[in-house]
């Protein structure tokens, strides 16, 4: 709040102040903050991201998916794009919608395939949604290796995987 007083043209004082709020769900007041800071910088990728997550979490994934298409289409570096598909994956994963999370995961590991987040939530999708059990086993092999939700990926790589 007093970074936004001493300078309320500076849009990184908005984003900043729209995660707390987030993390406490004061959610109207984070998606108004996620507003201005756009509002005063439209072009920065992450503050359509931040807001995507803010919807995420109210479980309004159809808005958050659209935030996070924004934030690609702002972007220029691979591996943030690569995040933002995660991201996308992930909202449809939780709206039951497995093949367009498949398709999303699949974008994110084609830009960049070395991403232990991306790697373990698609592999999950193969697994409990897809029934793809062995599809899953070198996505669950990269998070073993990288230490990634090791004990997880473990032990679905143990129960599944040859």
């Amino acid at each position: 709040s007093k970074a936004v007083e001493s300078d309320p043209e500076e849009a990184g004082a908005y984003a900043s102040r729209a995660k707390p709020y987030t993390q406490i769900k004061k959610y109207e007041e984070a998606i108004a903050d996620h507003d201005k800071a756009i509002e005063l910088s439209p072009e920065y990728s992450w503050y359509y991201a931040n807001k995507g997550i803010t919807y995420y979490f109210m479980t309004e994934f159809d808005k958050a998916i659209e935030e996070y298409n924004s934030a690609i289409s702002f972007s220029n570096d691979d591996n943030e794009i690569a995040e933002f598909y995660q991201y996308i994956g992930n909202a449809y994963m939780e709206n039951n919608q497995a093949e367009k999370a498949k398709t999303n995961f699949l974008k994110s590991l084609e830009l960049n395939p070395e991403n232990l987040a991306t790697n373990w939530n698609y592999a999950v999708l193969l697994q409990d949604d897809l029934n793809d059990f062995e599809g899953a086993c070198d996505y669950l092999t990269k998070c073993i290796e990288g230490r990634y939700n090791f004990s997880n990926a473990q032990y679905r790589h143990n129960k599944y995987c040859k």
